[in-house]
């Protein structure tokens, strides 16, 4: 197991995430990221808010920054599977 920390970005803010949370690997961390970038934006609607263009910033214990996700390429279809997937990655950016 490995502790991945998923903030959160903006135009106009950033949410550093102080807790993390404990997963398998990578692909495990973007289908985690992929999730939870839907429940926000999900919320967001829900209070009649408008959806902005937030990215998760998906970090290891050390800060490195091994992905992004942005939010938006969810809602235009992209589904955010498996990081380890042979296709090629047009949903999150990989870092390293």
């Amino acid at each position: 197991m490995a502790r991945f920390y998923f903030n959160v970005r903006d135009a106009n803010s950033f949410h550093q995430d102080t807790v993390g949370v404990d997963l398998p690997d990578v692909a495990s961390a973007h289908r985690e990221a992929s999730q939870a970038a839907r429940e926000l934006m999900i919320e967001e609607i829900t209070l009649g808010k408008p959806v902005t263009q937030p990215v998760f910033e998906v970090c290891d214990i050390g800060g490195v920054l091994l992905f992004t996700l942005d939010f938006k390429d969810l809602l235009h279809g992209r589904r955010g599977g498996r990081a380890d997937d042979d296709e090629p990655r047009k949903f999150f950016t990989a870092h390293r």
